[in-house]
């Protein structure tokens, strides 16, 4: 009969196989995938915030050109702090990619990696 502590463990054995198969990879792009993706494979919530930030990243390469500014909008209408950045990601998937690999958003040369490894968190068409 199985008791509570032995489906924590094996839970708990089962999350640091994922781990060492996320550490495994080398620092970069596939390490930030590898991460993103246990995330997302952690909870279906995870999965549907995904789904709404690509929706939204959608939408809002739609309204925005290659430099962040609204297409159609004059200077006056615009709202410059909400179009400025060019990422928007999960907070969960910030995380776990920063705890695989804490220098990915730290290194400017990592932002042009990570924005072709995830077009998807991308809010501008090109940069």
């Amino acid at each position: 009969m199985s008791t509570a502590v032995d489906s924590f463990t094996d839970a708990l054995k089962t999350f640091n196989k994922a781990i060492d198969m996320v550490l495994r990879e080398p620092i970069g792009p596939k390490r930030w995938r590898a991460a993103n993706n246990l995330w997302l494979s952690l909870s279906s919530k995870h999965k549907e915030q995904y789904k709404a930030v690509l929706a939204e990243n959608a939408m809002t390469r739609q309204l925005v050109d290659k430099h962040g500014r609204a297409v159609g909008l004059s200077k006056a209408e615009m709202s410059d702090k909400s179009l400025r950045n060019a990422l928007n990601i999960p907070v969960g998937a910030y995380s776990a990619i920063v705890k695989a690999d804490p220098n990915v958003f730290k290194e400017k040369s990592n932002f042009v990696k990570f924005a072709q490894e995830f077009p998807e968190y991308m809010t501008r068409e090109s940069l």
